[in-house]
């Protein structure tokens, strides 16, 4: 339901599949744009929270407007299907 709380997430905790993420992160690296076949800039970037940090992959505006230091938050309030690499 829209109207149920979601509870923090740790990074530690992040699996493949999960649903119902709320993770506020650090942005450490950002590393350089590539264009997908499809047309789509993409970058990955390095994030962390105090328990461990992962690689996530931003498209298009948002690799652009990113920066090292920024503090963001992310809810997904549905399942995406991702690998965990925890560094």
């Amino acid at each position: 339901m829209s109207g149920d709380i979601i509870r923090p997430n740790s990074i530690s905790q992040l699996m493949p599949n999960m649903k119902n993420i709320n993770l506020t992160f650090i942005v450490l690296d950002i590393g350089q744009s590539r264009r997908t076949p499809q047309g789509h800039d993409v970058r990955t970037i390095r994030v962390a929270d105090p328990t461990g940090s992962v690689l996530m992959g931003v498209w298009n505006d948002v690799g652009d407007n990113i920066s090292a230091g920024d503090i963001w938050r992310l809810r997904l309030d549905l399942s995406l299907s991702f690998s965990v690499n925890m560094l």
